[in-house]
This record gives structure tokens, sequence and C-alpha cells, in this order.
């Protein structure tokens, strides 16, 4: 099978990494009675269902692409496909497959005979990547008073497809890239792992995300062309003019030079950027508010600083295997995709002057990294806490946490009633995830018209 490491400070950087939310393609997925369902029992013809991370993978790709006649039983998603998004990361590695053959057991020392396992045909991912934050476009009015204006990235559709799959349990994804040595990318994909982090000790630490990515093979994407940064109007710095009274005052007004274009002006998220707080926020800009007076307060008179924190997920996942009919291969990959377990966990590191830190055992915690990586959690657990350093140097606290689901997540799961309510344990409205017919409306007849619950 292919295994292809994509290192982007080479040559290779000329190309595109892209990335696609089944979910934005068709929110129909979330209603179809093939996915998310067990039968539990009933009687007669009424079936009982309970809510389930499970995904027919060969029925979510007939609802996201478009049939290959070719043979192969493949479903393809069309390169100009409107949801696809760039994805700009420092570089990954994808292997589309790996010990898809085993050798026959047989009495000879040598074994002549081989034989597939369809097992093998599993692709997994491993990207990294720091968010993007662009820098505010400055512009003075007829007045000649400074408007800022905050700019979203163009990586941001990219790095929320991401976000989404990692708040979101069984959120299905899919990459793919331009490279021309590796003509497919397989899907759907769903996280496996990822780790969220920034440190202050000794530098300040860009946040950095790696994400571990596993899933089938059932879908293919078509061949990608690599796109390039954008270009936008550059206005011009503004310059002062200081009066000569006795009581100068500045006025900026505007450059005589006219506007360029230039690529977009970018800094990475870091240490900086990032927020900690044992209270539960609706939004990253209500937590910013709220903290801005502690941060400003805190910063002649420091007792207490964050120097490090990370967050990481674990989501396992268990493919299964069915026979085949003549429209399927072994090479389409697994048909059920099931997650098993879940768990949120992560850690702070604190500097005090103080040898007298407390936080509570258990609380809500929230997390912000910058740029759209928001985490409220409201139910956390805390470890007893560890603490290193001396009278000279300053202590720091460290406290490891792990997360529970939020109230109601549990019991509305990924049903209709679910709507405004979390489904993980993150307290994060599902709306998005909303069972709607999306834009295949050819297939809206097929969902949910023979589900009883």
């Amino acid at each position: 099978m292919t295994q292809k490491t994509i290192i982007l400070n080479s040559a290779v950087a000329q190309q595109s990494l892209f990335v696609i939310s089944f979910t934005e393609a068709n929110k129909g997925i979330w209603a179809d009675t093939n996915h998310l369902r067990m039968d539990v029992g009933g009687r007669g013809r009424r079936k009982t269902f309970r809510d389930a991370y499970v995904w027919d993978l060969y029925r979510m790709a007939e609802l996201i692409g478009e049939e290959v006649y070719d043979g192969n039983g493949y479903w393809q998603i069309k390169k100009d496909d409107p949801n696809w998004h760039p994805a700009w990361v420092e570089g990954f590695t994808i292997t589309t497959g790996s010990s898809v053959y085993e050798n026959l057991p047989t009495p000879f020392g040598v074994s002549p005979f081989t034989r597939p396992l369809a097992t093998g045909y599993v692709q997994k991912a491993n990207l990294k990547f720091s968010p993007l934050i662009p820098a505010p476009i400055i512009k003075t009015d007829e007045d000649g008073n400074i408007i800022v204006e905050r700019q979203a990235a163009e990586t941001e559709p990219g790095e929320l497809v991401f976000y989404k799959a990692i708040v979101y349990p069984g959120y299905p994804i899919m990459i793919s890239a331009s490279t021309p040595s590796n003509e497919y990318y397989f899907g759907p994909s769903f996280v496996e792992s990822v780790r969220i982090s920034c440190s202050g000790t000794g530098q300040l630490s860009p946040v950095n995300i790696s994400i571990d990515i596993v899933g089938g093979r059932s879908i293919i994407s078509e061949k990608m062309i690599s796109v390039s940064p954008e270009v936008i109007d550059i206005e011009p710095q503004l310059v002062t003019i200081q009066s000569d009274d006795s009581d100068p005052e500045e006025s900026p007004i505007a450059s005589d030079e006219e506007a360029t274009e230039d690529y977009r002006h970018y800094r990475v998220a870091s240490t900086m950027d990032a927020l900690v707080d044992f209270k539960l926020y609706n939004s990253a800009d209500e937590m910013i508010e709220a903290m801005d007076t502690v941060i400003s307060t805190e910063a002649l008179n420091a007792e207490q600083r964050l120097v490090t924190a990370d967050i990481s997920l674990n989501q396992n996942w268990e493919f299964a295997f069915t026979a085949l009919n003549l429209s399927r291969t072994d090479q389409n990959g697994p048909r059920f995709a099931s997650l098993t377990k879940r768990s949120v966990k992560g850690s702070l590191v604190f500097w005090s002057r103080s040898n007298d830190f407390e936080i509570p055992n258990t609380s809500a915690l929230t997390l912000y990294f910058g740029s759209i990586w928001f985490f409220p959690m409201p139910n956390v657990e805390f470890q007893p806490v560890k603490v290193e350093g001396n009278l000279k140097s300053g202590f720091f606290y460290t406290f490891e946490f792990l997360a529970r689901a939020a109230p109601l997540s549990i019991q509305k799961g990924f049903t209709t009633s679910a709507l405004d309510y979390p489904i993980s344990e993150f307290w994060l409205s599902s709306n998005d995830l909303q069972a709607t017919p999306g834009k295949k409306e050819e297939k809206e007849e097929e969902i949910g018209d023979d589900e009883e619950a």
C-alpha cells in the first residue's frame, strides 16, 4: 500500500492539502436510518432503536459522492465540489492501507502461497499545523479616525472542519492533496487522536496541533489542483503629523502612497493567545471580553501565570468487514465504522511566586488557543497537583484534568430533540448536525422513511 510523507519546507511545498466535511456536503447523513441506529428489539414490525456511533461507510459513499463506473465499486467526490477547503499544514503522512497480504500456513518450511487480508484496507494519516491569525486591516475614515477591521484567515473554513471533527463524536471528514505521485485519497475518515498544546517555558511557543486520522476506502477524491494563498489589497501605513504648539497632538492621516497587492499577513497562534478559566463560557468572544480585565489587572502584579496548556482527545474506532456483492471489492475497505470509546484529558501548568495555589477538585473549565480553537467543558475532574520549584525561581503547579460528558449529552444524543444541546464533553450546540437533507435532494426520499421509534 502507498505511504506518502509530505514535508512542506521542501520542493513539494507547492502542493496543497484539502479537507471536506461530509456534514457540509449533505446533512442528510445524520438522518439516514442506516447510520447511528442499533436495533435493540421490539415486537412485531415495531423496532426499538437507540443512538449509537456507527456509520455504514458504503451507504455514506452513496449519499456524498458520485458513482465511478469502472468496476471497482468506488464513489467519488469531484475536485470542484465547493465543500473542499484548503488546509495549510507543516506536513502530513498518509498510508492508504497496510499488511493486506500474509503468508498462507502450509506444512512447508518456506511458504509458497499468500492470501489477501481485507482488514488491511484502512487508511491512516497524520498532519500537524498551527492556527493562523491574520493581521488586522487598519484604515482611516474621512475624519481621520483609525478603523481596525478584524479579518478571518483564508484557512479558517478548513481548520473549522478539523475543529468540528474533534468536538463532535464520529464526525466524518475526508482529506485529499494535489501531490502528483498519489492519484487517489480515500474516505470517509474520522479523528482517532489529537493533541493541542502550547508552552511558555523558555520560549513563546506556537500553538501546535497534531491530528491522527483513520478511516475507510469507499470514497475516492478526484485528483486535486494546487491552490495559492490569497492576494489582497494592502493599505499603506498611516503616518502622523505633530503640531508645533505647546500642547502637541498627533493626528493620523493617510499616506500619499497607493494600496498595493500582497499576500495576506499572518502570524501563528501562540502562548500569548491562550486563555484558561475555571468557568463556562458560551463563546470565545465572551471569554476574551471577560478575561481582558483580569489580564490587565494582573499585569502589574502577577501572582499566577499560565505557562503550559494542552488538551488531548482519543477515539477508539472498530471497523467491520462484511461479505461483498458484485459491486464491491476488498479494496473498498470496511463496511462499518464504530466509535467504541472516547476520552478527553489534558494538563495545565501555572507559575506562581506563592507556595499556596488551589483550584477546585471538580468544576467547569474553558480553554482557548486562539482563532476558532475554543473548548468549554462543564464537567472536569482534576487530579492531585504536582509541584516543582523553589523559593528563588518560583513554583510550577501542574494540574492534570479529565473531562466528562456535558449535561444531557447522553440523553439527547443525535436525536432531533438535541437542538441546542451538547453531544459530547464540550458545551457546544449540536445545531450544525441537525438531521436535515442536504444538497443531495435526489436521495431525500430514501432518508428516514421506514424508521419506527
